[in-house]
């Protein structure tokens, strides 16, 4: 999967505008990173 989608190691929006991190982990309320910005950098064991 991480070869078809990609693995980003930082918030990012998705394509629908959602926050989003590693393999296409929505972040949801209940996350560590809910509210972090666009841009900052995830933690390798959490992706």
């Amino acid at each position: 999967m991480e070869i078809d989608e990609g693995c980003k190691y930082e918030i990012y929006l998705d394509h629908l505008g959602y926050p989003t991190f590693g393999i296409g982990h929505l972040v949801v309320e209940h996350d560590p990173e809910y509210g972090w910005e666009v841009g900052t950098s995830i933690d390798t064991h959490r992706v």
